[in-house]
């Protein structure tokens, strides 16, 4: 990332920490009205969970963002930046990886949503009018060394892929991110304590969208969260995600890379929506297992704070 990048997304970690650490009461009550749940059909909101907690935002389309937790100063303006700066990174990479798969760099752009999320996000709110809410997302995970994780274990966030084309998660101060090397399906640690600062480096992994647009040439990136050692982990990945109305056909790029003489590498499709990709299903389906498995009672979720 970028000396910039890095600042801004710093300044989210430590003002997110501060937002964790408040009560739990305050925390459920600085996202009415956007409770964990569909906001504008995408899931949204702050949810306390067995092993994290976490907290879905998404830049409104009205301005700002959605939740909104201005119980702590400058939080939502941090916010606002970050989930700016991120998608701008995302979409340059996507350029990359569309001429990879032999394609127009902005065939897969067209399957994000339209409009300038940095403007948006940076607009004052239009307070009168419904949610309008953008599909990519940033979800802020607070993990604590004193909570047992899966199964009694130290692992906090299972192993899984994410939904979306690409999911960028800026190193975090305390370590804590492994993904599955797929060579010898052994974990390895994606992050270190010898990075001198957080933020300065960012983990890219691709996303199932990707992998079932690309037809398995891009394969999605599996991976989990270990507790901190001691004191708590603050995550922060920006999930990429494509319009779920979006229509992938492939027919065109693949007739003109064949008229050109290059390779390319798409799944054939004509009428698919991102919506009906069987990945996005699945996801949907362990979604809802996760949400009821990390149920907590209230004496849990109070020595969370």
């Amino acid at each position: 990332a970028s000396f910039c990048a890095a600042a801004a997304l710093r300044r989210v970690e430590e003002l997110a920490s501060l937002w964790f650490n408040q009560g739990q009461q305050a925390k459920e009550e600085d996202c009415d009205p956007a409770a964990y749940g569909h906001v504008d059909g995408k899931f949204t909101g702050y949810h306390c969970g067995r092993y994290r907690e976490q907290l879905e935002v998404r830049v409104d389309k009205r301005g700002g963002v959605l939740p909104e937790p201005s119980s702590v100063k400058d939080l939502p303006a941090a916010l606002a930046t970050a989930l700016a700066t991120l998608e701008g990174h995302g979409r340059a990479l996507l350029k990359h990886i569309a001429y990879d798969l032999g394609v127009e760099a902005g065939w897969l752009h067209a399957l994000l949503d339209a409009g300038d999320a940095a403007a948006e996000a940076r607009a004052p709110k239009q307070a009168d009018a419904q949610p309008q809410l953008r599909h990519a997302l940033m979800r802020l995970c607070r993990y604590k060394a004193d909570v047992p994780g899966v199964g009694g274990s130290n692992v906090q966030c299972d192993d899984h892929t994410d939904v979306g084309f690409i999911t960028l998660d800026p190193h975090a101060s305390c370590p804590g991110l492994q993904v599955l090397r797929r060579a010898d399906r052994a974990w390895v640690n994606a992050e270190s304590d010898a990075e001198p600062i957080s933020c300065a480096v960012i983990a890219v992994m691709v996303g199932d969208t990707l992998e079932r647009v690309s037809g398995g040439y891009y394969e999605a990136t599996r991976h989990r969260v270990l507790a901190p050692d001691e004191g708590e982990r603050i995550g922060m990945p920006y999930l990429l995600r494509g319009r779920l109305d979006a229509t992938i056909d492939t027919t065109s790029p693949r007739e003109a890379a064949k008229k050109a003489g290059r390779t390319v590498h798409l799944s054939t499709m004509e009428t698919t929506t991102i919506k009906e990709l069987p990945a996005l299903d699945a996801a949907q389906s362990i979604f809802k297992n996760w949400f009821k498995s990390t149920q907590v009672t209230d004496d849990e979720r109070n020595k969370r704070t």
